[in-house]
């Protein structure tokens, strides 16, 4: 603009000071307007500062629970048996969708599985409302006819995928609303993940945090996986005026396994676990060592991987660790450490040195004594099932 504008001025024509101080004030306008300068002022979706959270959608749930926090809501899904598609709402997958339909300028999606179709549509309904929308997926998961079926929705309507092709495991559950709102977790958006194995989510607008996960994003979203992967996070280490500290790391540059194993040579009074897979020795060592010191270390673990390649179950129950094979009918996905009902491990990442050195991964460790006396309770609820030996946690 400001070209066509010097351009078609006639050479005749000369300036007064203060004329082409205006000018160039007006090009200096337009430059940074098309550079996006202002667009923090121009769009209502404002960081929140630390220490605050959005509110989350209204939505009723039947097949999940949230617990709000200072800085967080929390959602742990509520299995029912059997399940079947017609119960398929009221989950954590309906709020995200409502967050999707909220958005304003961009939804940003890295995502190990999908088939819920809700998703999807919500997916498609922005992008034609004009947004940004992105999506990182792992093409292992193209094998499955309905996973492909909804990825192809999604390229159909033009959205640019980028996908993960090598063997290792885009692993990450991340969705990004607006780069202001993120959900973080165990739980992958399909009708087993959802409504059918327990999972947890948490979904935050703490403008450090949530930075820390655009940029993993940018990074996915460019094809940085695995071993390309990079050490990318603004925000290692977060403090809150209230105590809270929160300690983020990315798999498999950052190296999360070290300061989780920290945090448990720490412990003082109680360990639990919920895990998916378990084949990590140092981790496996580390809760035997506890163990023989005193700790009161209880272990919930998924029935297929408790009989896998690897597994520490066995260890485990060697040592005298009460180490339970999960209640549930499907799948137990969770895959979290509480740590003296005080700090919160949690995230996508397993405890498999494929979680450490291979696939990508996120983990969230949270001092937060609220936040895991609500993790304490979801474990306690699990292990009472698991105890019963119900397959079907009832």
């Amino acid at each position: 603009m400001a070209r066509t504008r010097r351009k078609t001025t006639p050479k005749s024509t000369s300036f007064k000071p203060w004329q082409v101080l205006v000018l160039a004030l007006l090009a200096g306008g337009v430059y940074l307007f098309q550079q996006g300068f202002f667009d923090r002022f121009l769009n209502n979706a404002t960081p929140a500062p630390v220490g605050e959270t959005s509110d989350a959608p209204t939505v009723a749930l039947s097949k999940a629970v949230m617990t709000q926090g200072e800085w967080y809501q929390v959602y742990f899904t509520r299995p029912s048996y059997p399940e079947t598609a017609s119960g398929r709402s009221g989950g954590i997958d309906d709020v995200m969708v409502a967050d999707i339909d909220a958005a304003k300028q961009s939804v940003k999606l890295a995502i190990y599985e999908l088939d819920r179709p809700n998703i999807v549509d919500a997916l498609v309904a922005a992008k034609k409302r004009g947004l940004l929308v992105q999506v990182v997926f792992d093409a292992e998961n193209l094998d499955d006819a309905e996973m492909a079926a909804e990825v192809g929705r999604i390229e159909a309507a033009k959205i640019p995928i980028t996908y993960e092709e090598t063997d290792a495991f885009m692993h990450n559950k991340i969705l990004l609303l607006d780069d202001t709102i993120m959900w973080a977790g165990s739980m992958n958006l399909t009708k087993n993940d959802v409504y059918r194995n327990n999972n947890n989510m948490i979904r935050t607008s703490l403008a450090p945090l949530v930075e820390n996960y655009r940029n993993r994003f940018a990074d996915l979203f460019a094809g940085k996986f695995g071993s390309k992967s990079v050490n990318n996070t603004p925000n290692p280490e977060i403090e809150l005026d209230n105590g809270v500290k929160i300690e983020n790391y990315f798999s498999p540059s950052d190296g999360a396994r070290a300061p989780m194993l920290g945090y448990l040579k720490n412990a003082k009074t109680s360990v639990k676990m919920l895990a998916f897979s378990f084949t990590d020795d140092a981790t496996g060592q580390e809760l035997i060592a506890l163990h023989d010191k005193g700790v009161n270390v209880q272990i919930v673990m998924e029935t297929r991987s408790a009989q896998g390649t690897g597994s520490e179950f066995g260890l485990m129950e060697q040592a005298g660790i009460p180490i339970l094979r999960d209640a549930n009918c499907y799948t137990a996905h969770n895959k979290v450490i509480v740590i003296d009902d005080q700090v919160v491990v949690t995230g996508s990442y397993n405890f498999t040195n494929r979680g450490e050195n291979i696939n990508d991964e996120n983990m969230l460790i949270i001092s937060d004594p609220t936040l895991a006396k609500l993790y304490s309770a979801e474990f306690d609820r699990l292990y009472a099932q698991a105890e019963t030996g119900s397959r079907c946690g009832q």
